[in-house]
């Protein structure tokens, strides 16, 4: 993905093909949610990073960054990662996370 293609094609469309890419590569479940909304090119692109155990909050935030920080750099859009252990997420209140499984992003 590259900067022209986001203004091609959309951002979120742009997003879908990366998680296609993800789950292709590395085998790992990746469910993309578009808001229903045009989103500006230059949107901030956030991932709930699901986990089985544990979370080291900063450590598993550095493993993300750095995982993200090449695709932030080909796409000039800042990644906000945030890692969330699995049972945490089903629990969670906080907003961003009733959100998420309110869309049906299931564990």
């Amino acid at each position: 993905l590259s900067s022209p293609l986001l203004y091609e094609v959309g951002l979120g469309a742009a997003v879908e093909k990366l998680t296609e890419q993800i789950q292709e590569r590395y085998g790992i479940k990746s469910v993309f949610e578009d808001e229903g909304q045009p989103q500006p090119p230059d949107s901030d692109i956030d991932i709930l990073v699901l986990l089985n155990g544990p979370v080291t909050s900063w450590r598993d935030i550095k493993i993300a960054a750095k995982a993200l920080y090449p695709l932030m750099l080909r796409l000039d859009r800042t990644i906000d990662a945030r890692p969330i252990n699995l049972f945490d997420y089903e629990k969670a209140e906080a907003p961003l996370y009733v959100q998420a499984r309110r869309e049906g992003i299931s564990a």
